[in-house]
């Protein structure tokens, strides 16, 4: 059931306001989104993308030149550099160019959105969902343009306290470009998914009268523990998910059952809204990733140091930049899961809401979210696989040389490489469907 708010068609605040706004708190504007029009939404997305790239280049050269003002007189400087390409390429294949250029970009926004949605449905069409996630990204653009000092500021700090560290001169600008990236790529999955995410949630209620999913017969007369006289089912396991509690069980608990048996998860998922506790899954595997990167590259260096049979020569300035490079690792690691996470309750969630003519994506959602940790294994084993790759070769190269046997084991490690995260992205996928597909039943 829709709010009646949500069915405006325009709002009392200015979209300027809202533009304003979005730049330092995204999550309050999106509260708001449905209440724009789509031609404020898009003008707003489009400005935006204008002000974050002149932004984003401002920030480039005062990293640079270390001289702001100069810096910002040098990037309204770059429409003179577009003008000669212009003159160069021709008009044309400019317009061409910057055509292509903005389409990309749209579609990538399109894309997000889609995967987004089933962490912003409800019990609704589909498509009103998707609706609602976009417009949610495009009036929430501009927290890009305010995320620019603030990736700007995470490399100025990285700066002083790899100076503090004693790091070389030509080292510093590599540790703090290495932690913008870091934190970048954190905010790019981080902040969308909660802009799906925030406002209002409508509560499902039941569906009255009682009837069931099977068959469509009336039970209101019948008793909870009693099967339906029409198809046999239970009624509690055919009046639909509306009347189950969600999960219930603690948290390490409701992982393993979307991992081991995910049927089994399912049938206490709610359907009509998304439980907020499933994003303890998320956090249990970025905190997992953040822990085990520099646990398992460290095994690896140390693997590197026995077999090499030197005794190590480690700086302080060494372990700051493996800490760093750590840290890059780890964020591109989760952002990875959790475009898997996203990806597979998409797919999941729309196949089997087409299955079961019932909008099954925030299902799907949880489910996800409930299995994220089992993506952890992914990197454990391609980590380990360095490991043993490292010995055996190490195995090879003490007696006489054997290319054709390093040909094959390179071959092997790479295909290892390829198919490990193939196959628990798969299984992932997998799982998610199960689960998805038995939270059409409820359960007590």
């Amino acid at each position: 059931m829709t709010h009646p708010a949500a069915s405006q068609s325009a709002s009392p605040t200015p979209s300027v306001l809202l533009a304003l706004v979005a730049l330092a708190w995204p999550f309050r504007v999106a509260r708001h989104a449905e209440r724009v029009t789509w031609i404020e939404a898009w003008l707003i997305h489009a400005a935006s993308a204008v002000a974050f790239v002149l932004a984003a280049s401002w920030a480039a050269r005062t990293a640079d030149t270390g001289r702001p003002i100069a810096a910002l007189l040098s990037t309204w400087e770059s429409f003179t550099t577009l003008g000669d390409q212009v003159a160069v390429v021709g008009l044309p294949s400019a317009i061409g160019l910057v055509v292509a250029q903005c389409l990309a970009v749209e579609a990538g926004v399109v894309i997000a959105a889609y995967l987004l949605a089933p962490f912003a449905s409800r019990d609704e069409p589909v498509g009103q969902a998707f609706a609602r996630t976009l417009k949610r990204l495009l009036v929430t653009t501009p927290w890009l343009i305010g995320a620019v000092p603030i990736l700007a500021a995470a490399g100025g700090l990285a700066a002083a306290l790899a100076h503090s560290l004693g790091i070389a001169e030509h080292n510093v600008n590599a540790v703090a470009g290495i932690i913008v990236a870091a934190a970048g790529i954190t905010l790019a999955w981080l902040v969308p998914l909660l802009i799906a995410r925030v406002g209002r949630t409508d509560f499902a209620t039941c569906r009255w009268p009682l009837t069931c999913e099977g068959c469509g017969y009336t039970l209101i007369a019948t008793a909870d523990d009693h099967p339906c006289p029409e198809c046999g089912r239970l009624r509690r396991n055919s009046v639909g998910p509306h009347i189950r509690p969600g999960v219930t069980t603690p948290t390490t608990t409701a992982c393993l059952q979307a991992i081991a048996t995910p049927w089994l998860l399912g049938r206490s998922l709610r359907v009509g809204q998304l439980d907020n506790r499933c994003f303890d899954g998320l956090l249990i595997f970025a905190i997992g990733v953040a822990l085990a990167t520099p646990i398992a590259a460290g095994l690896v260096l140390l693997t590197v140091v026995v077999v090499a049979n030197e005794p190590p020569r480690f700086r302080g300035e060494d372990i700051a930049f493996f800490f760093t490079v750590c840290a890059l690792f780890a964020s591109i690691i989760v952002a990875a899961g959790v475009g898997v996470v996203a990806v597979s309750a998409a797919i999941a969630g729309s196949l089997a809401t087409r299955l079961a003519g019932r909008n099954l994506l925030p299902a799907a959602a949880q489910a996800a979210a409930w299995a994220a940790p089992a993506l952890i294994l992914a990197p454990l084993l391609i980590w380990l696989g360095a490991i043993v790759a490292i010995c055996v070769v190490e195995f090879i190269d003490s007696g006489t040389p054997n290319w054709a046997l390093l040909a094959t084991l390179t071959t092997i490690y790479s295909a290892y490489n390829l198919l490990v995260p193939i196959g628990v992205a798969l299984g992932f996928l997998a799982a998610v469907f199960i689960a998805t597909r038995h939270a059409r039943y409820a359960n007590r």
